[in-house]
């Protein structure tokens, strides 16, 4: 891929839909290229941060080893962004990242994207609000899924007693 293809497939990733192509240019210049083989972890549970992934071509599954078991949280195709978060912050991988095809990557490395949040504030200050919004809506579902949780009775509870 060029650059200008690079450039259109950052156009269509969510966080950079109101990017201009100054902006734009800025990141494509700077991601590193990765290409993945099918089954190949990209990122573990655990792992520092060290920037995001947009994905090129291909699929690539976010993990949570549950024991013995995977479970996949998500999928994302081409235009997906994984490690949103981490293009702000240094924060450790809460699931694993997995190809469940052959991928083609483009990262983003920490540095760049605050290099581009310190030349254009109004981004930082977007980005901040786009952010807030998606923290608060995470919270909301979260509380969901806290009330969901005391409508199922404990187990070992008095029906289980009296068996």
């Amino acid at each position: 891929m060029g650059l200008q293809e690079d450039i259109d497939l950052l156009s269509r990733v969510t966080l950079f839909r109101d990017f201009g192509l100054e902006h734009l240019r800025l990141i494509a210049f700077g991601t590193e290229r990765q290409v993945l083989k099918k089954g190949t972890t990209l990122f573990s549970e655990g792992d520092d941060s060290e920037g995001g992934y947009v994905i090129a071509s291909g699929q690539v599954d976010i993990v949570l080893h549950s024991g013995e078991r995977d479970l996949v949280l998500e999928s994302c195709g081409p235009a997906g962004l994984i490690g949103e978060m981490a293009l702000i912050t240094n924060v450790r991988r809460v699931a694993s990242a997995v190809a469940k095809t052959e991928c083609e990557l483009l990262f983003i490395p920490r540095p760049l994207f605050h290099r581009l949040l310190r030349e254009y504030p109004e981004k930082a200050h977007m980005l901040h609000t786009r952010i807030s919004h998606t923290v608060r809506e995470l919270v909301q579902q979260m509380e969901d899924v806290q009330e969901k949780l005391k409508l199922i009775p404990p187990l070992g509870g008095k029906d289980d007693e009296e068996k």
